[in-house]
């Protein structure tokens, strides 16, 4: 992953993000039976651990996501809500992706945050 990156930088011609075992979805997840099933069982979507390659697993927060994507996400930051607040966040989440909008870990953090707040 490194040296695919080494070479894009000196030939300036971008790693295509859907490349097989360097491009940046190559390990990218959203659907949420999909990540669902790649917490159980990583292997039975990803041929390999990302690590091997020098990759990292990412779990998109988007208009196919679910309770898996938030509790994975929820995990991976260290954050936590009522189980009935997850519902809220993935509609919060779908609308601003029906948006076009980008939800990464900071927009995250702060509907957890919103939401939190309203205890």
């Amino acid at each position: 992953y490194e040296l695919s990156r080494l070479v894009e930088k000196y030939t300036t011609m971008p790693v295509p993000k859907n490349k097989a075992i360097v491009g940046d979805n190559v390990f990218s997840h959203e659907s949420g039976i999909h990540v669902s099933a790649v917490r159980a069982e990583p292997l039975t979507y990803e041929p390999y651990m990302p690590e091997f390659v020098g990759q990292k697993r990412r779990i998109i927060l988007g208009k196919h996501c679910g309770i898996s994507c938030i509790d994975y996400k929820l995990e991976e930051l260290g954050l936590s809500i009522p189980q009935n607040e997850k519902e809220n966040l993935i509609l919060k989440i779908k609308e601003m992706a029906e948006r076009g909008a980008k939800v990464g870990d900071k927009e995250f953090k702060n509907m957890v945050q919103e939401i939190l707040a309203k205890g």
